[in-house]
């Protein structure tokens, strides 16, 4: 089955499975160019309020076709969408809320990190700047995992230069940063705590769970986890949403970190979350960032 057929079959059966109350909603198809070039397939699901969230089909189309063995049957693919659908819809936040958080924006706009070389034709669409081998771009946040890119023609409503835009999301991704040490997480997943001086290593991410990444632009938040550690840092982009922080003379050497950054990007990272095979170095004296040299 093609995605097209996957796609055209979900939309067709999906109205079977709606209580009364969403009997009214459409279906239509929507292909989105995200993160990285990466285009994603998803279901517009519109009640016609104005304001028509996607449900992205890429991942139950990949299990459906290439996972057979791990795959649920087509009706119960159909069926749990159509729950995601219902909660999305009894959480979908108001046009008139969405439109004044646009127009308000200010403690709502956010930095993203992307990677720039895959990046070049979004970039041409918004404002940004350069940042060693990364692009920063710029989000209204909506509500939970809900951001609008500023493009172009949206940057100029509140007359707003690049710079002040910069400024302004750098400030709410502080105020919005967390600094989790290995002992905590491993606490919060199975209980487990381990001596930080035995596993030292920081996890830098925001506490909306997202756009992590972009507190690397905070100098005084990579400071504090220089303080933390004793040393000079060596920081892991995870992803997008997080990065992983160490000491210079935690293992491996440069080399080898990147060795594993690019095994774990290849293998663990979602392509559209995917920012650098890059490491990079922190100097806790100078308080500044660059790319590591081998």
């Amino acid at each position: 089955m093609t995605k097209e057929n996957f796609t055209e079959e979900l939309r067709n059966r999906l109205p079977e499975y709606m209580p009364d109350r969403y009997k009214n909603l459409t279906f239509s198809e929507k292909k989105t160019n995200k993160n990285n070039g990466v285009e994603l397939t998803g279901i517009l699901v519109d009640d016609g309020s104005g304001c028509t969230p996607a449900i992205y089909i890429d991942e139950m189309y990949d299990s459906f076709c290439n996972k057979p063995e791990y795959a649920l049957p087509f009706e119960e693919i159909i069926r749990n969408l159509a729950k995601t659908i219902v909660d999305v819809m009894d959480n979908k936040p108001d046009t008139d809320n969405i439109l004044k958080k646009i127009k308000e924006g200010f403690s709502h706009v956010i930095p993203k990190l992307i990677n720039a070389e895959k990046n070049k034709e979004l970039l041409e669409t918004c404002p940004h700047r350069m940042f060693l081998d990364l692009a920063v771009v710029y989000e209204i946040m909506l509500g939970t995992n809900q951001f609008i890119l500023i493009r172009n023609e949206m940057s100029d409503y509140h007359g707003m230069t690049e710079d002040e835009l910069y400024h302004l999301a750098v400030k709410n991704v502080r105020e919005q940063k967390q600094v989790v040490t290995l002992n905590q997480i491993l606490k919060e997943m199975v209980g487990v705590e381990e001596d930080l001086e035995q596993i030292p290593m920081l996890i830098v991410k925001t506490k909306y769970v997202t756009h992590g990444a972009s507190v690397m632009l905070c100098e005084d938040v990579l400071s504090e986890a220089a303080d933390m550690l004793k040393s000079d840092l060596y920081i892991l982009p995870s992803s997008i949403n997080e990065i992983i922080v160490i000491p210079v003379d935690f293992r491996n050497g440069v080399t080898g970190l990147k060795d594993m950054v690019n095994t774990v990007n290849q293998t663990q990272v979602l392509p559209e979350e995917f920012l650098s095979d890059s490491v990079y170095f922190f100097d806790r004296k100078l308080k500044r960032l660059s790319i590591a040299e081998e």
